[in-house]
């Protein structure tokens, strides 16, 4: 899948040049916005998120952004189970893992609308920081005649009633596991192509699409029983609405 995307940035990279030379018929339009903030939701191919960003407008095909996001990067090997007298969980798993990601970039713009309508085309990339929150995963285990315990994995218990699926009753509530919520810095990078449609100059409604790589300095212990990873290199999609002022 991943061939397939490349091959598909690299041709919309050297075909929107093409369509950028419709520009020239709107030479005569002045710029009257200098801000722009934009916001939405994401989802990319281990998880989902919520996005937002703020740009300074340089000149009409130039924006210096600032990126926020806030996503889970769930293991591409975490299954989902579920049982007759069990509530679902994942078998397995070790950690939820959620990034906070910081990023600094331009987004230049290929190819501007029409005068009245038509889609805006661009490219944008950045390079930041990533905050990863390790949360512990729970299960509650036990029976339900004998009493059920909360419990995360223990690696010194043998053997582990974590992994003994016939204790398992389902996942614990959200808030278990907050408190021992420990940090994990890395780095961020992403590139990908927008297409904003509104059909007010002041207003933003984009479609942004592309490629994104979080790294971390060790293994991310996402699983237990499955071999992890330190980087994760995902395809992602946004939907995002916004607006553009003067500053004033």
């Amino acid at each position: 899948m991943f061939r397939y995307f490349i091959v598909f940035l690299l041709f919309a990279f050297f075909s929107f040049p093409v369509l950028a030379q419709n520009i020239e018929k709107q030479q005569d339009i002045e710029l009257v916005y200098q801000k722009e903030w934009r916001a939405g939701i994401k989802a990319h191919t281990l998880g989902y998120g919520l996005c937002m960003s703020k740009a300074k407008i340089v000149d009409r095909r130039t924006r210096k952004v600032w990126f926020f996001d806030i996503q889970e990067i769930k293991h591409i090997k975490q299954v989902k189970k579920t049982g007759p007298d069990t509530r679902v969980y994942f078998y397995g798993k070790d950690n939820n893992f959620y990034n906070l990601n910081v990023s600094y970039g331009k987004q230049k713009t290929l190819a501007e609308k029409g005068r009245k309508s038509g889609v805006e085309v661009g490219y944008q990339y950045s390079g930041g920081l990533s905050i990863g929150l390790l949360k512990p995963y729970y299960l509650q285990l036990g029976k339900a005649r004998d009493g059920l315990t909360d419990e995360r994995y223990d690696p010194t218990e043998e053997p582990s009633r974590f992994l003994t699926e016939s204790q398992i009753q389902g996942a614990s509530g959200f808030l278990y596991g907050l408190d021992e919520t420990k940090l994990l810095p890395g780095l961020i990078g992403h590139f990908g192509f927008t297409f904003d449609w509104a059909s007010r100059s002041e207003s933003i409604k984009t479609l942004e699409t592309g490629l994104m790589v979080n790294v971390y300095p060790k293994r991310v212990p996402l699983m237990i029983n499955v071999p992890n990873n330190f980087f994760f290199v995902n395809l992602y999609a946004k939907l995002l609405i916004g607006r553009r002022w003067l500053d004033n």
